[in-house]
């Protein structure tokens, strides 16, 4: 008989899910008032491009961190290329200082963590076909189109792009406590079809091996009649 945790719960063999290394974390927040983005890119050299993109980009370098603020016209901006939380709130609060200091009278309101970019290397090949086989209503996989399946469960808010060489990259966290949450029930999914018997993590020959493997099984002309 089971135990009431189930059979992940009972089972001491599980080796614990690996824990993601944060990429980027996408911030926002506004600064009270429109802004005039030709007046940024003219008297403070900032990156202006409106005939491709509607933001200035401001970017700030130091020895430890770099990130990139996209300063909208309605007084929004977006922080991106942070790999914290603090680090991503600290950022924010050097953009509108430094907007201060060269003359200009901006708040600090909404700041929000809106994405926790993260991944993780299983290692070994993964067998993305049977994935999406058994979780059909969870996965979508156009191989011609990207490498990667898209596995959404809709039990979480986490969104994660597994590829054939065991690499898989996570999005939709908002905190680190919901990526540690949520990531684990995604992973026991995942390492179901850990393959142990191919060595080659190629996207591409996996893709074509799985096509040609379909051209050579026989055509079943009853299924449409």
């Amino acid at each position: 008989m089971s135990s009431a945790g189930g059979p992940e719960a009972a089972d001491p063999t599980l080796q614990p899910a690996p824990v993601p290394c944060v990429s980027n974390v996408v911030a926002t927040f506004t600064c009270g008032k429109p802004l005039n983005l030709l007046h940024f890119a003219q008297s403070y050299s900032f990156e202006f491009q409106p005939s491709r993109f509607a933001a200035c980009a401001i970017r700030i370098k130091s020895n430890t961190s770099r990130s990139t603020a996209l300063a909208f016209s309605s007084g929004k901006f977006v922080v991106t290329g942070c790999r914290s939380e603090s680090e991503s709130l600290l950022a924010s609060r050097k953009y509108i200082s430094l907007l201060n200091r060269l003359g200009e009278r901006l708040s600090f309101i909404k700041f929000r963590v809106q994405n926790i970019v993260s991944s993780v290397d299983l290692g070994r090949p993964l067998l993305l076909h049977k994935l999406v086989e058994k979780y059909t209503d969870q996965c979508s996989w156009e191989s011609r189109k990207f490498p990667g399946a898209i596995l959404r469960d809709p039990a979480c808010n986490l969104v994660v792009l597994v590829f054939r060489s065991g690499k898989c990259v996570i999005t939709g966290a908002k905190s680190k406590r919901q990526l540690a949450k949520e990531w684990p029930p995604l992973f026991r999914k995942i390492e179901q079809f850990i393959d142990y018997e191919n060595d080659n993590k190629c996207s591409r020959e996996y893709a074509i091996g799985l096509r040609r493997e379909a051209e050579r099984q026989p055509f079943d002309g009853g299924s449409i009649f």
